[in-house]
């Protein structure tokens, strides 16, 4: 498992390069982490950012058996090439560009 137990968080790259690498995730739910982690399927959410819940998360992360070639699957679809074209796209839109054509 990866554990990232943040109370505060962006987008977390770390949580990326874990689903990338086969490991299930057990996160808070603050950030991007809810938007990353498929709740269930590649890892856990914790209820809340408390001890406690996170504890809980961790303990029901542990019980199960994950499909770790799945969770590689999703996590290398998020790689650097369609990250930094979908972060240009976007940026063009917000200045009022026209995407360029690939």
């Amino acid at each position: 498992l990866f554990c990232l137990a943040s109370r505060r968080e962006g987008s977390s790259n770390a949580v990326r390069e874990a689903l990338a690498c086969e490991l299930p995730v057990v996160s808070t739910r603050v950030g991007d982490n809810a938007e990353i982690v498929r709740d269930g399927e590649d890892g856990l959410l914790a209820a809340a950012a408390t001890g406690p819940a996170f504890a809980a998360a961790l303990a029901r992360a542990l019980e199960r058996d994950w499909d770790r070639a799945a969770i590689a699957r999703r996590g290398a679809a998020r790689g650097w090439e369609p990250v930094a074209a979908a972060a240009v796209e976007e940026l063009q839109r917000a200045c009022g560009m026209r995407p360029l054509a690939s």
